[in-house]
């Protein structure tokens, strides 16, 4: 009532009073100043209410907007879905699905069903491609207790809708089932919702809490969204394959001829040669992309070019240069057998054949394939987004002017052009040795980014403060220091479910440590299938040695090729430290000396760990 109210004292001013008719005309843009943020949301508000319509309101970043949902939600008296761009979907390390693509799916299902009163969204948000209104709407589905439904049958439906099945539930867009319970996390809802089957009939179903697995609330009905939004495939190379891809016909779809020739019945030029020419009738000609009207008779030939299918009776094609290339008849120099030159129905690939396995990360070839087989758009997972923060008040921005005492900041940029490389998208700061500068800019980089990725700061100096700023910020601590060199005092925690790596401010040892521990957890955390997360581990021939022996486990940058293996600086351990940044150029794996190791040689074997593509 407060806000018909509102909308009434609104309206009655003249100007005012002309958007809805301007609105249910189509007579816009109309142009509104001067108004505040919260009088924006109560303009919005009162529109819906005047005009009983449902209202887009467009925000020009993720910060507008955030504040524009919450005050629009107040005014409503409901919660309005928030649509942000897919480079700020944010995920937990625990799952595959990621909160901002469950606020995003709900968003997109709430504008395509008309089920809220206004849907606030970002610019970015609102340009990107999106599933189609049609695939998302036949995607999602609703379950009803006691409703008649075989478990069986939700489960394929969960998994065409990109969730993935796990031991337990954790996090949005999993699944699991045990005997006649099924669980499973909707994007559609903030918790986890278990159904209870008795047979093939829904028992009961409600929320529960993922952490203690009790029941929260009992509900009538869910709906199921999909885990995964689609891409047009030519935006889909690199991307996350979020379900199983499977060719849905036999490629090619027909037998066709490999070149430019004649098609032909192979019993009708037995014993043709040079010397001793068979001569055909040509009956018909085929281009690629002709479907043969009648099949071949007999006595006969058909003129066919590369690509071309072969019509019904003909078992062999002879190339041109075998023939005297006649177009009303032919002379044939060759004898063929049976099935010789043929492309035959379903030699690439068969229909059912998988294409690419969930978690596969979409190349070129792949999209090529899909392509081949009618797919004009593919389910992926979202792009993880991570902070990168490097800090130290010696760094400099690289552009910077340089300063005595000062270094650029190395650290930062390669970083997160790795993270980058591997797919990722990144939001890169640095900051000084100052613990409150640190702890804000942590804060921020958490705000907006699924994980955050430091260096510098972490050992025992009396500048190191990232321990003591992850214990201001109430992380959860994983793992303090490895047993390694370099690399040692790294640490890694969790704040609030989002997963922070601590790496040294060494360079070597930053991007050492950035390949054994941060790229695992981030490629399982972004969707990748755990068998192209891990570092390949090979056993390689050594090209050059290394003098020192080593105490500890050591890893040293390397460059693999073939069953061989290069450490650079030809014996020089100084090219080895932690602090060198050139001897990393051209390195693509890191060789692995056990703790107790003494000096390797060329010629020996040594264990090599191959940076993940």
């Amino acid at each position: 009532m407060f806000l018909v109210a509102q909308a009434e004292q609104l309206f009655g001013d003249t100007e005012a009073a002309a958007l809805p008719a301007l609105l249910e005309s189509g007579r816009l843009p109309a142009r509104i100043s001067g108004l505040p943020a919260s009088a924006r949301a109560l303009l919005a508000a009162s529109m819906h209410a005047q005009l009983d319509a449902p209202v887009l309101a467009v925000c020009p970043d993720e910060a507008a907007a955030e504040l524009f949902q919450k005050d629009l939600s107040a005014l409503l008296g409901q919660d309005v879905p928030l649509l942000t761009a897919r480079d700020y979907t944010f995920y937990t390390v625990e799952s595959v699905s990621r909160q901002t693509e469950q606020k995003r799916l709900s968003a997109l299902y709430a504008l395509a069903a008309g089920t809220a009163p206004a849907v606030v969204c970002t610019v970015s948000g609102l340009l990107q491609r999106a599933m189609p209104k049609e695939k998302l709407l036949q995607a999602a589905f609703e379950i009803r207790d006691g409703s008649s439904l075989p478990p069986e049958d939700v489960e394929d439906a969960l998994l065409r809708c990109g969730y993935l099945r796990t031991a337990q539930v954790e996090g949005p867009g999993q699944f699991s089932r045990r005997g006649g319970i099924l669980d499973f996390f909707s994007p559609a809802y903030p918790q986890p919702v278990r159904v209870e089957f008795w047979g093939d009939d829904v028992d009961s179903m409600g929320f529960f809490d993922p952490e203690s697995q009790r029941r929260t609330q009992p509900l009538d009905s869910c709906r199921i969204l999909p885990a995964a939004e689609t891409l047009p495939l030519d935006d889909a190379v690199g991307r996350i394959a979020a379900e199983p891809l499977s060719a849905r016909m036999d490629q090619p779809p027909f037998d066709r001829s490999p070149f430019d020739g004649y098609a032909l019945h192979s019993a009708d030029i037995a014993g043709a040669s040079r010397e001793t020419p068979v001569t055909l009738p040509v009956t018909m000609k085929l281009y690629a992309g002709d479907a043969p009207a009648s099949p071949l008779p007999v006595g006969c030939a058909a003129r066919i070019m590369t690509g071309a299918p072969l019509p019904e009776g003909a078992d062999c094609v002879l190339m041109q240069e075998l023939t005297d290339s006649g177009e009303e008849t032919v002379q044939l120099y060759a004898a063929m057998k049976p099935q010789q030159n043929v492309v035959f129905r379903g030699g690439d690939i068969a229909a059912g054949a998988v294409i690419a396995e969930a978690g596969t990360v979409l190349s070129p070839a792949h999209l090529g394939v899909l392509a081949g087989q009618g797919y004009a758009e593919v389910p992926v997972y979202k792009t993880l987004t991570v902070g990168v923060l490097a800090t130290g008040s010696e760094l400099l921005a690289p552009g910077e002017a340089w300063t005595p005492g000062k270094i650029y900041d190395a650290n930062g940029v390669q970083n997160a052009a790795r993270l980058r490389q591997l797919g990722f998208a990144v939001k890169r700061q640095h900051c000084s040795d100052d613990p409150e500068e640190i702890a804000r800019e942590m804060q921020e980089l958490l705000a907006e980014c699924d994980a955050v990725i430091t260096s510098g700061g972490v050992s025992v100096g009396q500048k190191d403060y990232l321990p003591a700023v992850l214990e201001q910020l109430n992380a959860d601590i994983l793992f303090a220091g490895v047993a390694q060199k370099p690399g040692s005092p790294m640490l890694a925690g969790k704040i609030d479910s989002k997963l922070v790596f601590c790496l040294s401010g060494n360079p070597f040892a930053a991007a050492a440590t950035l390949e054994q521990y941060a790229v695992p957890a981030l490629l399982r955390a972004a969707g990748r299938c755990e068998e192209s997360c891990l570092l390949p581990r090979t056993t390689r021939t050594l090209t050059t040695g290394f003098s020192k022996p080593s105490k500890g486990n050591r890893y040293l940058r390397a460059k693999a090729m073939g069953g061989s293996v290069t450490i650079p600086g030809e014996d020089n351990a100084e090219a080895h430290s932690s602090g060198s940044l050139s001897a990393m150029i051209g390195c693509n794996c890191l060789v692995e000396l056990p703790a107790g190791s003494g000096p390797v040689t060329p010629g020996e074997e040594v264990e090599v760990l191959s940076f993940v593509q």
